[in-house]
């Protein structure tokens, strides 16, 4: 695995950091690029992991990420997406300020149904079969959460570079573990643990980084401008957390009922097929709708125009 680590750090090197600038286009093909790396690892690792894990394994992981999918879409109630959009960065920082605080209570709110009522919890989704394995949710939205915040600011500043690394680092993490996991014993919770480890090594490599350009700006953060940017923005809440909760809906409620009616094991034959079939290109495409989001606000701040009011 370090081996393999080095070798994706020398294309880090060669293909994202020294990648000639040429506006969003260099953009676009970096992040595009840091996201087929990415897979390309997942690639070369997954006939070990399906060799670890059996194809039910497999299932409960598509329902543990199904469930995640669907309350983390909101979890910051979308205040999040607007973070590249203000002009100053006394705004922006409040907005992150902002975003961070309710996905703690959110978190909480849902840490706390899991708690009291898990198996009823479960069964709003027919998925019993993640019942041993709930505690993980709350931990799961929390960790999604950030790592859903944080790269917005890195779009905000238009580290690209930084967020297709961190693409990278996700996928190594989140390997690395399954597999170690996966050899000590081979069960449903090595590779929930595993796709956690990954999202949060790709959030601290945007974190790390992030800190140091912006620890500055912390001491902007006042529960005044909270309350502030939380009006101006407040559209994102009342529209766009909806809008993302029935796309959400969507795409992830088909495989709970295939869980639920064809079980674990139908359900992670089809995860597998996905995984090689349909995510690369999900990927690939947020990647460019990232690009297009921070390009877009940045032109709206240029112009000196506000996006939604």
């Amino acid at each position: 695995m370090l081996k393999i680590r080095k070798i994706f750090h020398i294309l880090e090197n060669k293909f994202i950091d020294r990648f000639p600038d040429m506006g969003w286009v260099s953009d676009v093909v970096i992040l595009t690029g840091g996201t087929a790396l990415g897979q390309v690892l997942a690639v070369i690792f997954s006939p070990i992991i399906t060799r670890i894990y059996s194809p039910a394994d497999m299932g409960v992981l598509t329902v543990f990420l199904s469930i995640i999918g669907i309350i983390t879409v909101s979890a910051a109630l979308s205040y999040d997406m607007a973070i590249p959009i203000p002009e100053d960065d006394n705004s922006a920082i409040n907005l992150l300020a902002l975003s961070l605080v309710i996905l703690v209570i959110i978190t909480i709110f849902v840490g706390g149904i899991v708690f009291f009522w898990g198996n009823q919890f479960l069964s709003i989704f027919d998925a019993e079969l993640l019942s041993g394995y709930e505690w993980l949710l709350p931990i799961g939205l929390l960790i999604v959460g950030l790592h859903s915040v944080f790269t917005y600011w890195a779009i905000r500043e238009k580290t690209y570079k930084l967020i297709a690394k961190s693409k990278i680092s996700k996928n190594i993490g989140m390997i690395a573990t399954q597999v170690v996991l996966g050899l000590i014993s081979a069960n449903p919770l090595g590779l929930i643990i595993g796709q956690l480890v990954g999202f949060v090594s790709g959030a601290s490599a945007i974190i790390r980084q992030l800190h140091n350009k912006s620890k500055n700006l912390i001491s902007l953060i006042s529960i005044k401008r909270i309350k502030k940017v939380a009006f101006r923005y407040r559209r994102f809440p009342l529209l766009s957390s909806w809008s993302s909760l029935l796309n959400a809906l969507g795409s992830q409620l088909p495989l709970l009922l295939i869980s639920a009616i064809y079980g674990a094991e139908i359900l992670g034959w089809m995860a597998l097929g996905q995984k090689v079939m349909v995510v690369p290109l999900s990927l690939i495409a947020k990647s460019v709708s990232q690009v297009f989001f921070g390009e877009i606000a940045d032109t709206a701040k240029q112009k000196n125009k506000s996006v939604l009011i």
